[in-house]
């Protein structure tokens, strides 16, 4: 099923559960594209009234052809044409084949992501994704996602916000410059990881940012032993964790971004104190993050004792940031 479908029966039961029995699901599309999924009050004038759930765009970002061949034949994928990189597409999904190496991965996924978003499509609908093949102290085929990411050579370090339940194992991900095979424990070794990250993190929301590794070589199977056809098989193995990790980012992004609380919580905030557009947008953004990160909206008491918008924004900014759940 694709992802729209998904995505739009989730949306849909999600927001029903809460809305009142007279308001009804609404589907708007462009042309044959749903862009926008919610519930009207106004029965027949959907248009009007309307409480949106955004819909998703995914981009996964590959450095090998084997790595991608796997992933552009399990969601049908096609050639996406004249771009920088060669890049696969559906209507909810982009793949890139980034070539080998941090700065490669770097300067691919900023180069998807800002023609995604000149495109038309706003960051905070992107669920932007990292997968491959990498070394650790795990069984050859096992899917492990990252909850640090770092740097091997600049020693720097991000952790990805696991708001939602891996499927399987977390480890930490280190970059390296070249191959390595000194494994260690809750380790695994890549070559794109933070250079996707940092690069990934100027765009979108680090909620929705995620690397996912599928081990290729441990201390029973030799790198120098790595091959196309091994590679191809180990990603097609990994395919069913990848999808439910996608899944429940999908149904994440459903839930965080139900605007209707949030939407209220900020008119409820605008009559209490003065704020700025630019104070509103800064704060739907911040609590659209809490939402994502905590499952929940901070009480409307708790932003009004801040008393002045420049106290609330800077706040809320610095409790986020401090909000590195784990699993």
């Amino acid at each position: 099923m694709r992802l729209v479908a998904r995505l739009t029966a989730i949306a849909v039961d999600r927001v029903l559960r809460t809305a009142p029995t007279t308001w009804q699901p609404v589907m708007v599309s462009l042309g044959s594209v749903p862009v926008s999924v919610g519930i009207s009050r106004y029965p027949g004038q959907a248009l009007r009234g309307i409480i949106p759930v955004m819909l998703p765009f995914i981009v996964i970002v590959a450095a090998l052809p084997a790595e991608a061949t796997p992933l552009k034949t399990h969601w049908n994928l096609s050639p996406t044409g004249d771009t920088a990189y060669r890049s696969w597409h559906n209507d909810d999904m982009l793949l890139v084949e980034s070539g080998i190496g941090k700065c490669n991965a770097a300067a691919a996924t900023a180069s998807a992501l800002t023609g995604i978003i000149n495109a038309g499509i706003a960051a905070k609908r992107i669920i932007c994704i990292n997968h491959g093949i990498g070394g650790g102290l795990y069984d050859l085929g096992t899917m492990v996602t990252a909850h640090a990411i770092n740097d091997d050579a600049t020693g720097q370090t991000w952790y990805p916000s696991l708001t939602f339940k891996p499927s399987g194992a977390t480890a930490t991900v280190v970059c390296v410059d070249a191959p390595a095979s000194d494994y260690t424990a809750d380790t695994a070794f890549d070559m794109e990881s933070s250079g996707f990250y940092s690069a990934a993190r100027r765009f979108v929301g680090a909620e929705f940012i995620h690397c996912f590794k599928t081990i290729s070589d441990n201390p029973d199977h030799d790198i120098t032993t790595i091959n196309k056809a091994r590679v191809i098989d180990l990603v097609q193995g990994s395919l069913a964790s990848l999808t439910q990790s996608i899944d429940r980012l999908v149904a994440l992004h459903a839930t965080a971004f139900d605007t209707a609380d949030i939407e209220a919580m900020v008119n409820t905030i605008k009559e209490n104190m003065h704020l700025t557009r630019t104070h509103g947008h800064q704060l739907r953004r911040l609590l659209e993050r809490h939402q994502a990160l905590h499952g929940a909206l901070p009480t409307t008491a708790t932003l009004l004792d801040l008393k002045r918008a420049s106290v609330l924004i800077s706040t809320l900014t610095q409790q986020l940031d401090g909000s590195v759940p784990r699993y």
